[in-house]
């Protein structure tokens, strides 16, 4: 847990359906929204301005999740919940347990 606490870099924990199950705070600065305000809701929550994005975000994780293709590395701009643009280097792993 001290890895999570104590990271500058942000990180979030789905389940297979995209819930977010644990942040760290370094992730919350990020996105601009409180651990409280995401964890237990889609990942998608932190992105996109409107309800019609959000979906389309999680359509595309379910996608690629189902595939097993997920990107294990991108650099990405995306648009946060608020409207802000912020390019982010993005590291995904699957995690099986």
């Amino acid at each position: 847990d001290s890895l999570w606490a104590g990271s500058r870099d942000g990180m979030r924990l789905l389940s297979a359906d995209g819930l977010v199950l644990h942040v760290n705070e370094a992730y919350c600065r990020i996105v601009g929204l409180p651990r409280a305000e995401i964890v237990g809701r889609p990942f998608s929550v932190a992105y996109g301005s409107s309800h019609e994005e959000q979906e389309r975000a999680r359509r595309n994780f379910n996608a690629r999740f189902l595939a097993r293709n997920i990107r294990p590395f991108q650099e990405a701009q995306v648009q946060l919940w608020d409207g802000r643009s912020a390019w982010l280097e993005l590291s995904n792993s699957f995690l099986h347990y």
